[in-house]
């Protein structure tokens, strides 16, 4: 009996520990202003990016931008369509290691989400690890990333998350979203 219970505990730590290497972060451009933002819709997809594969344009159209939406409507942001949007958003899952976003059509404006000074207006290409979850929040108008959260290791997690779960880490990533003003 004591072993099986030394075995239930050390199966708990490996579990407990085992989430906790889900790091979840969000920052927003310097200088973001939601005010006078009242309407939301997704970025399609450009046609052809890389790496979006059926089963994870599926992971995030049933599991991920349902939960998003939901946020983003409890803060009181209202679905528009993309055309006539004020923020548009677009979920990215790193599944071989790359997050396109030159692809997307929008840009980063001398800023960098990671931290420093990005130099200039250019758009964002760069290496994530596999598994990584991405919110990025675009400026309807100027096409112009203002705020991105990001999640490591969702993919290789996800097998053991409910819609709970997802709910926490988007909720986190996208805190920093304030609600919306009149």
């Amino acid at each position: 009996m004591k072993f099986r219970n030394i075995l239930t505990f050390a199966a708990l730590v490996l579990t407990v520990s085992g989430c906790s290497s889900l790091e979840v972060k969000s920052a927003a451009a310097p200088g973001t202003s939601f005010a006078g933002k009242k309407t939301f819709a997704f970025y399609d997809a450009p046609a052809g990016l890389m790496g979006r594969s059926p089963a994870q344009v599926e992971f995030l159209n049933q599991r991920i931008n349902p939960l998003v939406k939901e946020s983003f409507t409890k803060k009181g942001y209202v679905l528009s369509t993309p055309e006539n949007a004020d923020i548009l958003i677009a979920t990215q899952v790193s599944v071989d290691g790359t997050v396109d976003a030159v692809r997307w059509g929008y840009t980063l404006v001398a800023w960098d989400p990671w931290g420093g000074y990005a130099g200039g207006v250019h758009a964002d290409s760069r290496s994530f690890k596999t598994g990584m979850l991405v919110v990025d929040v675009v400026d309807g108008k100027g096409k112009n990333l203002v705020y991105r959260g990001w999640a490591k290791d969702v993919l290789r997690l996800h097998g053991d998350k409910t819609q709970d779960d997802f709910a926490k880490i988007l909720g986190k990533m996208l805190e920093g979203i304030p609600p919306m003003k009149g």
